[in-house]
């Protein structure tokens, strides 16, 4: 059982330095995930027959059958916390966002201001994109993240053991606050979102302008509450594919 987890970590690595480089060759893969070619060869052919990934003139990517899965899943996620952001958009009276992970980025899926009492608000509008590690929500994915996905982004963003310690502070309390961070004015607040397999598959996060901290600092217990209704309809959908 430890080989066969040890492989399809390695086979993850694979995929996951694909997503952020498009194509490679088994030499680039294996100098940058530290791993011996013949492994590197031997795991590109077992995606390569599975079409998980794309061979040509001797470089691979990730297939466009890997990019449907991913697509369908993205789908699901949106479709389970539609309502859940606009209800929590609603009741905070504040911009809510849900984020995915995309390489060593978060990229905004869903995206909530409802109908505001205020002068000035936060847009962070679908298909935006931050930094994984510059942001409350790209902060609060990687901390609950698989620990293969946790060190490739480390790894990738040239982190060191401080940004580790920080994630690793996150995990422990389960939440991320943020001031003028990634952007100066604007405070956020994120809480993962536990996936089936008790890993983050997305994060929700509320922004608002650094005048309305208060806002956010007093939003934790609904914004995990909304959390933990996501992950139960993930869970659900997991149990009960043919429902979904």
């Amino acid at each position: 059982m430890a080989d066969t987890s040890k492989t399809v970590e390695k086979a993850i690595r694979i995929l996951e330095e694909l997503g952020a480089s498009q194509w490679s060759t088994p030499q680039e893969l294996s100098t940058r995930l530290g791993l011996s070619r013949t492994v590197v060869q031997r795991l590109l052919l077992t995606l390569h027959q599975r079409e998980f990934v794309t061979r040509e003139n001797g470089l691979y990517r990730l297939s466009t059958r890997l990019r449907v899965i991913a697509d369908v899943v993205l789908r699901k996620l949106r479709a389970a916390s539609h309502n859940v952001v606009r209800e929590l958009s609603e009741d905070l009276r504040e911009t809510v966002v849900l984020y995915v992970a995309d390489g060593a980025d978060v990229v905004v899926l869903d995206e909530a201001l409802t109908a505001q009492d205020h002068l000035t608000c936060v847009r962070h509008e679908v298909g935006a994109r931050v930094g994984m590690l510059s942001s409350a929500g790209g902060l609060a994915l990687l901390s609950g993240a698989e620990p293969s996905t946790r060190t490739w982004v480390l790894r990738a963003s040239g982190a060191g053991d401080e940004v580790a310690a920080e994630l690793a502070a996150i995990e422990e309390q389960g939440f991320v606050a943020m001031r003028d961070r990634p952007y100066r004015g604007i405070s956020s607040l994120a809480v993962p979102i536990i996936g089936p397999e008790h890993h983050a598959v997305a994060s929700l996060a509320v922004l608002a302008p650094t005048a309305r901290v208060s806002a956010v600092d007093n939003a934790l217990p609904r914004v995990r509450r909304a959390t933990t209704r996501i992950a139960d309809v993930l869970k659900r959908d997991a149990a009960h594919p043919q429902d979904s």
